[in-house]
This record gives structure tokens, C-alpha cells and sequence, in this order.
């Protein structure tokens, strides 16, 4: 898997908001992971067990966050972290993901962060995974976000 596209739903996010009465924020943006190439994002810094293929494989993200499916579309942030292959069971890839997305467009979310921790069930067309906490726009947030591979 050279390049790997996920529409990322943000649902319901429940967010303080500098001292007012907490928000219902929704988006939905891409995330865009390239392990190969020019612009590349990603980078295996760990090939896993050699007795159990894959298992235990890192790589270290810094993955764009787009408006569009396109990666030429407008740039939100990026998803800055790591991924580890967490399943003994080959024929059922998982992957632990931990990682932060760091907002700079629109300008109302420049520096806020949402972090992200929780197990992708690779093999499922839709799946969820935690957003465990947030920064700026997004503090005390507590929502899940909703994966989608394209």
C-alpha cells in the first residue's frame, strides 16, 4: 500500500470554548498517508517481528489533512504521530494509532490540536477510532472519529 487516502468524520465534537457554554463542531476532512515517492509522509522506522510478519511494524506519520480528496486541495493540518501493526493475526490487520492533528487552516482552529489514539480495524470499510483529548478550539473534547479508506 503505496499511498492510502481516509476521510476523516469528526462527529459531534463537544469542545469548550474560552468560557462559554460548549459547541457542537462536525467536520470531515482527508488524510492523506504516501509511503513511497517524492511526497512521502510516512516512514517505516520499524519492520516488526520476524517471526510474525508485520507484526510490530512502526511508521512515523506526518500526513497531510485536506478539505478534498485531493492532495492538492486546501491544506487543514496535519497528522503528526505513528502507527504500529498490532495484530498476531495476519489475516486481521490491525493498527494502533497514535497521533495529533495539528490545525492551521481555518484560521478560527490555527494551532488548535485534536489527539487521536485507538485501534484501526484495517479491514472494515467504516471504523471508528477515539480522539482522547484536544487544545485551543478543541479543548475537553470528546468525540470519536470516524474512518473511512478510499
Amino acid at each position: 500500500m503505496a499511498k492510502t487516502t481516509v476521510l476523516w468524520l469528526i462527529a459531534a465534537a463537544m469542545a469548550a470554548i474560552a468560557g462559554s457554554m460548549a459547541a457542537e463542531i462536525n467536520m470531515k476532512m482527508y488524510m492523506h498517508d504516501v509511503l513511497v515517492g517524492r511526497n512521502r509522509t510516512a516512514v517505516a522506522v520499524s519492520i516488526g517481528s520476524i517471526t510474525r510478519p508485520g507484526f510490530g511494524a512502526t511508521v512515523m506519520i506526518d500526513d497531510i489533512l485536506t478539505l478534498h480528496p485531493s492532495p492538492n486541495s486546501t491544506l487543514l493540518g496535519k497528522a503528526k504521530g505513528f502507527y504500529v501493526a498490532d495484530s498476531l493475526d495476519y489475516t486481521q490487520p490491525d493498527l494502533l494509532l497514535l497521533f495529533t492533528a495539528v490545525f492551521e487552516d481555518p484560521p478560527e482552529y490555527r494551532g488548535s490540536t485534536l489527539s487521536v489514539h485507538g485501534a484501526d480495524r484495517i479491514l472494515l470499510e467504516r471504523r471508528e477510532v477515539a480522539i482522547v483529548g484536544g487544545t485551543g478550539k478543541f479543548r475537553f473534547v470528546n468525540t470519536v472519529n470516524i474512518r473511512l479508506t478510499m
